[in-house]
């Protein structure tokens, strides 16, 4: 029977190394997801501050403090992810901490 622990090992290497790969795949579409994201953020956050400025040189309205709450959304969520992101940065990837 001692073919039958090396198979069984063997068998729970594949595994592993396919969950890994798996982790790998999941993180890479989730960066390439956060950078679409990225992307439209800042394109947002960019136009709310030209329609913020517009609205700020008339008369102050409803329309020009949701302009400006929007931008103060807009890149609060932009921070937020580059924090994210930055805090990512320094786990690494699935592999270098499957194998500390």
């Amino acid at each position: 029977m001692p073919n039958q622990g090396s198979h069984e090992a063997r068998a729970y290497g594949v595994v592993y190394k396919e969950a890994i790969r798996a982790l790998d795949l999941q993180r890479a579409a989730f960066d390439a997801l956060r950078a679409r994201v990225g992307f439209v953020l800042s394109a947002a956050t960019i136009a709310t501050s030209f329609l913020g400025c517009l609205a700020l040189q008339d008369t102050s309205d409803a329309g020009s403090w949701v302009a400006i709450a929007l931008f103060v959304g807009f890149g609060a969520v932009a921070l937020s992810d580059l924090a994210l992101f930055a805090e990512e940065a320094h786990n690494g990837t699935a592999t270098r901490i499957s194998y500390r």
